[in-house]
């Protein structure tokens, strides 16, 4: 048997497989502390998919002065017991079983929301969540035992299977166990045994409330990311202590801390990271302790799985970003189409804004109302899609699971749009499984996609389409205010080619995302190149998430880009056989110049839209689109029979949109086609 499809006892649970979902909050799916419909949609899809374990509700908070950022569950409130009974059905219905995390968040939690103040140890403020924490006092250490101990109770009580401890990325218990965070010198400082002694009670306090036969575990690091925080060896210590001293039924190891943006993103590694970088960290755990051990971390594909199973690194693995991207991977392997699971790419999408989406599985957190499955179409339509990118791929795909006749026109001799550029570094490599997996899955599903294949207004309205798809994407803009446009480069001009060297140049952003930060460390892969990165936002990389950018300012740094904000990029003129930049401080309207050999200008692109624009008139709709339909993924209006083909256009064709947007506008418009 698979090692990934055998059954395993964790305590007394018996899971019918070993791969879990460990421990996250998804933003903005609780109202008051308690769950939403999308909050269970979400979390029950896993099951549906055939997972053996569903950890949630990361960082859920077991008192008012513990309050998370993250619109997380109050697992204090004894409301939430109708919710995890609901979960735990809907769960359990498809043989999985339900486990909840459960924390006093420290310092990290948010001081505005009830405005109490934070606790910690000592006085030492977080730079990540930026509160100035209260020091804990005698009489709040019987109070917060207390609270724990309740919010586990209500665990049990509702129904759930056990009980998870956040003692990881700089949650109030680690922050006992960290010297970097406890300079105190009582009972609760200074030897490992005292730093230890919170989380030891913390567990107590919970095994005497819920007795046996209920799980209880905590979540541990088994290695901070930084130069004085916990060492590998530390943990290893403090594993085997804990373990020692407290009743668990299993340990979940994490790897590093919170206590900046910098060690935040390396906690949650993305794409370039190794795949299972931190699995020996979690075997050296495992040989210390008695009980299961559970390890998440750029655990990304089956293979890496399979192997920390066979090789005895972890008994549970946890894949949980790979669930974002693609629910159904135990459905997909236990039916022999492991070939078939979306690949999760690393984006980091999910951790992005104030939702978790996956950048390229437009259905996850959004089940009630777009399906993972697609669904056939009552009757068969001749669908012409025009544009092989994310949007036209996305398209394709959809409209053939729905058992359409689809044919995809792609002029360029790769599909892949702009996706192709972005990941031809070794770092943002594994994002072009985005459009491989697009592809493939259109190509299963039976429709025709053909590349070479330029076709006009001329050619199309030959073909006797019920429905015609434009996704012909854009052209980068590399307009300038007072001229010089013609002389710059674009993002993709750059990335289509080997870095030079021995080059001066000037990277202009107003775009905000990762593209301008690509170019810019595609530059350092030459010798002796000069790099500035302008940007007339107040920061680089203005919407590039949290756990992204630090990435990019360490390499950027150490590669010794300037960075230059709150400037704007006004003209580009030739001198000499270079170029001559022109730039204005959009805070103090003071202008500079730059004379360099090359610049490249970053401004989204501008919709290819003349296809669609000629179409629009033999359309029986005029390219028009019912907002609010679409909006909610509903079937747009048909039009009379013989009144003509109708027109839409997804993605970039209708303006600078990115990929999760283009998949996106091309599943709402399909699903129902």
């Amino acid at each position: 048997m698979d090692p990934l499809l055998e059954p395993f006892d964790l305590g007394s649970l018996t899971l019918k497989n070993r791969i879990v979902t460990t421990a996250h909050a998804p933003l903005g799916y609780t109202h008051d502390g308690l769950m939403t419909e999308r909050y269970l949609r979400y979390q029950e899809e896993k099951a549906i998919g055939g997972i053996g374990l569903v950890m949630f509700g990361g960082s859920s908070f077991v008192t008012p002065d513990a309050h998370s950022f993250f619109e997380s569950i109050n697992a204090g409130d004894p409301r939430i017991q109708d919710d995890y009974a609901d979960l735990s059905a809907r769960v359990r219905a498809h043989g999985a079983r339900t486990i909840v995390q459960i924390s006093h968040l420290g310092r990290r939690a948010d001081d505005h929301a009830t405005w109490l103040p934070t606790l910690a140890p000592s006085p030492i403020r977080e730079r990540a969540h930026r509160t100035w924490p209260k020091v804990i006092e005698d009489f709040d250490v019987p109070r917060i035992l207390a609270a724990y101990a309740r919010a586990a109770r209500y665990a049990l009580e509702g129904g759930l299977d056990g009980v998870e401890v956040m003692a990881g990325s700089g949650h109030l218990p680690d922050t006992f166990l960290a010297p970097r965070a406890n300079r105190r010198t009582d009972r609760y400082g200074g030897s490992l045994e005292n730093r230890a002694r919170f989380l030891v009670e913390v567990l107590g306090a919970i095994r005497e409330e819920v007795g046996s036969g209920f799980a209880v575990g905590v979540r541990l690091p088994g290695e901070e990311s930084s130069a004085d925080g916990l060492s590998g060896e530390d943990c290893v210590e403090i594993a085997a202590h804990v373990t020692a001293h407290a009743d668990l039924d299993f340990v979940d190891v994490m790897y590093g801390s919170g206590f900046t943006h910098r060690e935040l993103a390396q906690q949650i590694p993305s794409a370039g990271t190794a795949l299972g970088f931190k699995l020996a960290m979690a075997q050296a755990v495992r040989d210390v302790v008695d009980v299961p051990v559970i390890h998440a971390g750029r655990v990304a594909d089956l293979a890496t799985a399979r192997h920390a199973l066979r090789e005895d690194l972890v008994d549970l693995v946890g894949m949980t970003r790979s669930h974002i991207a693609d629910p159904h991977i135990v459905r997909k392997l236990m039916a022999g189409q492991e070939e078939r699971i979306r690949p999760c790419v690393g984006a980091s999408h999910c951790l992005q804004g104030n939702d978790t989406l996956c950048i390229h599985n437009p259905a996850t957190s959004r089940e009630t109302f777009i399906p993972q499955l697609t669904s056939p179409a009552t009757h068969r339509l001749r669908v012409t899609v025009v544009g092989g990118g994310p949007a036209g791929l996305e398209a394709a795909r959809v409209s053939a699971e729905r058992g359409h006749d689809v044919t995809l026109y792609e002029a360029a001799s790769q599909f892949g749009g702009q996706v192709l550029p972005m990941t031809r570094s070794a770092r943002q490599s594994e994002k072009r499984s985005i459009t491989e997996w697009l592809v493939a899955e259109a190509k299963h599903a039976g429709a025709r996609l053909l590349a070479n294949h330029y076709v006009d207004e001329d050619d199309l309205l030959k073909e006797t389409a019920d429905v015609v798809i434009v996704a012909t994407g854009g052209m980068p803009d590399t307009d300038l205010p007072q001229g010089g446009g013609e002389l710059t480069l674009s993002s993709v001009d750059v990335l289509g080619k080997a870095a030079p060297s021995g080059r001066t140049v000037l990277v202009f952003d107003d775009h905000g995302g990762e593209q301008a930060l690509v170019v810019a460390e595609h530059y350092l892969e030459g010798q002796d190149n000069t790099v500035e990165l302008v940007t007339v936002d107040e920061h680089v990389g203005h919407d590039v998430g949290h756990t992204i950018m630090p990435g990019y300012k360490t390499r950027l740094l150490q590669g010794g880009v300037t960075l230059t904000t709150d400037t704007e990029l006004l003209s580009v003129e030739k001198v000499d056989g270079r170029l001559r930049a022109t730039l204005r401080n959009v805070a103090s309207d003071a202008v500079s110049q730059r004379v360099v050999d090359a610049v490249v200008v970053e401004q989204g692109t501008l919709a290819m839209d003349d296809v669609y624009e000629a179409l629009k008139p033999h359309s029986s709709n005029g390219g028009a689109l019912d907002l609010e339909r679409f909006r909610h993924g509903l079937a747009q209006p048909e039009s009379p029979e013989g009144s003509g083909f109708r027109l839409f256009r997804v993605g970039d064709a209708v303006s600078h949109r990115g990929i999760h947007a283009a998949i996106y506008d091309a599943r709402r418009l399909c699903q129902n086609l």
